[in-house]
């Protein structure tokens, strides 16, 4: 009988098998590792694309907001008075920002962050091919302030859905909240943004229709709350830049009119000395502060996105270095 010992083989190959195990071992955690390292500097490099693409979409929203509280003013105004030209005038606004995402698409990625983001694009882009024909609605008076604004408030909220998905992209907890106060934030402009629509068609009618009135109260209730919910999650620097925004006199005022709003359902309140042109005017002071505000967030958050996309694609070429060596060294060892 033949037996096999494994003193019976070359000392060379003995090594070479009893470093073996180890040397899988080695090579399949550094393999792990590395893998980790691409997936998190490929899934930030993502991320900083998208926040760059971000603000295409948010400058597009903003119009929309503007359009949708002339909109409202027209309706109310049933067609006459100043609110017929500054419809006009910001629809030119509205479609050269349209023409910019148009652009942008040619050149952005869409397929790369998968169906659900692809399914939210196509949503938000179908919804906007349908805004010629809601425009000529509401030139011939065809639909009312409710049909109007359930039009454009889907239309950006399905815009603004795009812009939340970044936070499913973040495997940084720091950039993860960033995004999470970034769409608080941009979730209370929008109801501020809606709360200019009620206000202008209640003004311009010279009263609120119960259903208006309505709305314009919760639309006050949901802004707190989304705000303190970016003021949770955002840094104190930022805080303090947005409230120094909001000390300005037409924030102040916006308060005063919206206290006579609220009561005239009540009849505490008339509001037939306030027009519609002289809220829209003043509320929009206040909104384009919101809105520079939203852009010093958005232009952090690509800033902080650059960091960690840097951070990690470092994080990965170390990785690799030095699972490489290892190996190598392995190598002369054996």
């Amino acid at each position: 009988m033949f037996g096999f010992r494994f003193s019976d083989l070359k000392i060379s190959l003995r090594i070479m098998l009893a470093m073996l195990a180890p040397a899988l071992a080695i090579i399949g955690f550094s393999g792990y590792m590395v893998a980790g390292q691409w997936g998190v500097s490929s899934q930030m490099q993502k991320l900083e694309h998208l926040a760059q693409f971000a603000p295409v979409l948010t400058n597009l929203v903003h119009e929309l907001q503007k359009e949708r509280g002339n909109s409202a003013g027209f309706i109310g105004s049933k067609g006459k008075g100043d609110f017929v030209q500054r419809l006009a005038d910001q629809r030119v606004l509205t479609d050269k920002k349209y023409q910019t995402l148009l652009e942008s698409l040619k050149s952005f990625h869409v397929r790369e962050y998968g169906k659900k983001f692809e399914t939210l694009m196509l949503k938000a882009t179908g919804n906007l091919k349908a805004l010629g024909e809601k425009r000529a609605q509401v030139s011939s008076l065809a639909l009312d302030v409710g049909g109007m604004a359930r039009y454009y408030s889907g239309t950006i909220a399905s815009m603004l859905d795009v812009v939340s998905y970044m936070a499913l992209l973040s495997p940084d907890a720091g950039v993860t909240n960033a995004i999470n106060g970034y769409t608080n934030f941009l979730l209370a402009k929008e109801r501020a943004g809606i709360e200019r629509a009620m206000g202008a068609n209640g003004f311009s009618k010279g009263k609120f229709a119960p259903k208006v009135h309505e709305k314009f109260v919760s639309l006050i209730a949901e802004q707190k709350a989304y705000l303190s919910n970016f003021k949770l999650l955002s840094s104190p620097k930022l805080i303090a830049f947005y409230n120094q925004e909001m000390a300005a006199k037409s924030v102040q005022e916006v308060e005063r009119m919206r206290k006579i709003a609220v009561g005239s359902e009540y009849g505490h309140n008339d509001i037939s000395n306030i027009s519609g042109v002289y809220w829209f005017d003043t509320i929009t002071k206040k909104i384009n502060r919101l809105k520079t505000v939203e852009d010093r967030i958005s232009a952090d958050l690509v800033a902080m996105g650059s960091r960690v996309s840097a951070k990690a694609g470092l994080a990965f070429k170390i990785m690799a270095g030095i699972a490489a060596l290892v190996l190598v060294l392995m190598g002369l060892l054996v």
